[in-house]
């Protein structure tokens, strides 16, 4: 997957892409947004995404995932992939600096999930959120019409900051 993901990234400009563990919600599952809220506060490496949603083209990271592709201007700000590699220290996680000044930040050899009763925090996760934070998107509580924000932006909240604080 890792390879098939980076192929086609490789193809594309790009200021900054992702790869990893999602949700998309399909309209007719909206109706149950209890069952959601207890899989993203507990398994903090599921992104989550509204089906009927199409992302804006954006300067700013939206998250962390198990890949990261990073471009400019972000690359730019953290001094290049040599910058980036020197501030993350986890053994699992590796900078392969890509063509046009980008860079893939892949956290461990595969996707994972976390669970957080388990123990499993995802370190190398919150370790590139750390480092990426002054670039990632600001919260917007209604990125995400399934979980009502009036009821819930506190959840929505730290669901996207889950890896910063």
């Amino acid at each position: 997957m890792r390879e098939l993901t980076l192929d086609m990234a490789s193809r594309l400009p790009f200021a900054s892409g992702h790869a990893g563990l999602a949700l998309d919600i399909a309209p007719e599952y909206m109706d149950r947004p209890e069952a959601l809220r207890a899989l993203i506060t507990r398994h903090p490496g599921f992104d989550l995404r509204n089906a009927t949603i199409r992302d804006f083209m954006s300067a700013q990271v939206d998250g962390v995932h198990w890949l990261n592709f990073l471009g400019q201007p972000v690359l730019g700000t953290l001094n290049g992939a040599a910058g980036l590699r020197a501030r993350l220290q986890s053994p699992s996680t590796s900078v392969q600096e890509l063509a046009g000044e980008r860079a893939l930040v892949t956290l461990g050899p595969r996707p994972e999930a976390g669970d957080l009763l388990s123990g499993q925090t995802l370190p190398e996760y919150r370790e590139l959120a750390q480092v990426l934070e002054p670039s990632m998107e600001p919260f917007d509580p209604s990125f995400l019409s399934c979980i009502e924000p009036a009821d819930n932006e506190d959840v929505l909240l730290r669901w996207w900051r889950r890896f910063l604080d």
